[in-house]
C-alpha cells in the first residue's frame, strides 16, 4: 500500500488468522486501558463492497508481575512460530522501552480474523525482558528461515524465551537458589512448547521431509489460530481403552511420550492434519473386536482409511469422537492406523514430541536443562 498503516490481502476466509504486534510510543494509562480498532474493507463473494470494523479494549499494567500473571503461553508460541520461524519481523532488534507500562494484550482480531477467547500477551514480554536483562549484542536482528539457516532461527527462539524467563526470575520471583529453575505459573509449559516448535519439520526437518513439504507447512502455520497451532506443535494423545461409551466427554489426554503408551492399549493422536490410531500389540481382544471387527491383532489392516461401522456402543462413540475432532479443524484429517512394531510406527513416534527425535531434536527433559543453563547465563 501507499502508506504504512494499511495492508492488502488477496483473500481472507474463516480459516485464516492474522497475528499482529502493536507498538506504541505514548504513555498508557492503567485505569483507562487501551483501545484498538481494525477495519477491513473487502469485496464479498457476491461482489458487494463491505466494511467490517472490530473494536477491542485491553487492560494495561505497570507491574511486570501482573503481566506475567495474565499471559497466555499458547499465544506466545503462536506468535513465535509465525513471526520468528516463518515470516521474520524487522531488521531492528527487540523493541526498547523506558518504562514498564505495557499492553497486557497485543493481539487484536475480530470474527473475520478468527478472534479466540484467549487472554493473549503478545511480544511485549520480549520488550520487557530486554529492558530488564542486558543482551550481549543490542542490535541482533530478528531472523527467519527465509533468509537465515534454521540453526540461527532456533538459537534466536531459545534466546528470546530465555530472556522472558530470566526477566521473571530477576524481577518477579522470590529469592531462591541459583540452581533452582523458577517459571511463571502461566508459563510453566513454555519450554516444552518451544521445544516442539524447534523440533518441528519447519525448523528441524528430517531427511525424508522435502522442500515442498516444508514450504507447505510454513504457509499452513502462518494462517493458524492459537488453538490450531497448539495441537499442531503439541498433538493431542487420547487413551481409548479408558473411553466412556455412555458419556459425552473426551478421554483425558496423556503426555506425548512413548513411555505413556501401554502395549495393551489403543490410542488416538491428532495434530490438526492427521488422525493416528495406534494399536498396542497386546491390546485386549474385546477392544479390537469393538473397533475393527476382529479380535486378532494380526488381522488388523493398517491400510484402512476409515473405521468399520460396527453395531456396538464403543465403535459408535469412537467414530463420533473422530468426526467431532475433524469438525474442529479447518482441513479434513486423514485416518492412519498404526500397529505397534510396524514400519508406520516411526511416523507416529515423530509426533511424540516429549521424546528425543530421530533427527536430533532434544527430549523435554534435556531441553529444560538447556533452558535453565541459558537463563543462568543471562542472570550471571
Amino acid at each position: 500500500m501507499s502508506n504504512t498503516t494499511d495492508v492488502e490481502l488477496a483473500g481472507l476466509d474463516c480459516d485464516k488468522t492474522v497475528t499482529v504486534e502493536f507498538r506504541h510510543d505514548d504513555k498508557l494509562n492503567e485505569e483507562t486501558g487501551a483501545l484498538m480498532q481494525c477495519a477491513v474493507l473487502y469485496t464479498s463473494c457476491s461482489g458487494q463492497r463491505r466494511l467490517r470494523v472490530h473494536n477491542m479494549a485491553v487492560n494495561c499494567c505497570t507491574q511486570l508481575a501482573d503481566l506475567y500473571r495474565n499471559c497466555e503461553t499458547d499465544t506466545i508460541i503462536n506468535f513465535f512460530a509465525k513471526y520468528d520461524s516463518l515470516r521474520g519481523l524487522w531488521s531492528t532488534g527487540l523493541p526498547k522501552c523506558n518504562e514498564a507500562k505495557t499492553l497486557a494484550d497485543t493481539t487484536a482480531a475480530g470474527p473475520l480474523l478468527q478472534q479466540r477467547p484467549y487472554p493473549s500477551p503478545g511480544a511485549v514480554l520480549m520488550a520487557n525482558a530486554r529492558c530488564q536483562v542486558e543482551k550481549k549484542n543490542d542490535d541482533d536482528p530478528y531472523r527467519s528461515v527465509l533468509s537465515n539457516p534454521t540453526k540461527n532461527v532456533r538459537d534466536t527462539l531459545v534466546n528470546q524465551c530465555a530472556q522472558i524467563l530470566a526477566c521473571y526470575r530477576k524481577n518477579c520471583a522470590s529469592p531462591s537458589s541459583a540452581g533452582q529453575l523458577i517459571l511463571p505459573e502461566c508459563m510453566k509449559l513454555l519450554p516444552v512448547y518451544l521445544n516442539c516448535v524447534l523440533k518441528s519439520d519447519i525448523l528441524q526437518p528430517g531427511a525424508d521431509v522435502s522442500l515442498d513439504d516444508r514450504a507447505y507447512l510454513r504457509q499452513l502455520v502462518s494462517a493458524m489460530d492459537v488453538a490450531e497451532s497448539h495441537v499442531f506443535f503439541y498433538p493431542r494423545l487420547l487413551p481409548l481403552q479408558k473411553l466412556d461409551v455412555d458419556g459425552t466427554l473426551m478421554p483425558v489426554a496423556v503426555r506425548d511420550s512413548e513411555e505413556r503408551l501401554s502395549r495393551g492399549g489403543v490410542y488416538l493422536l491428532e495434530n490438526g492434519l492427521n488422525v493416528f490410531l495406534w494399536v498396542g500389540v497386546n491390546a485386549q481382544q474385546e477392544l479390537l473386536q469393538n473397533i475393527f471387527g476382529t479380535p486378532a491383532f494380526s488381522q488388523i489392516d493398517p491400510a484402512m482409511i476409515s473405521l468399520p461401522a460396527l453395531e456396538n456402543p464403543f465403535s459408535k462413540r469412537l467414530r463420533d469422537i473422530i468426526e467431532s475432532i475433524r469438525a474442529e479443524r479447518s482441513q479434513y484429517m486423514k485416518l492412519m492406523v498404526v500397529k505397534q512394531e510396524d514400519k508406520l510406527e516411526l511416523i507416529f513416534k515423530h509426533f511424540l514430541v516429549e521424546d528425543k527425535s530421530n533427527n536430533g531434536g532434544a527430549s523435554y527433559v534435556d531441553f529444560l536443562c538447556h533452558m535453565h543453563k541459558e537463563i543462568r547465563q543471562l542472570l550471571s
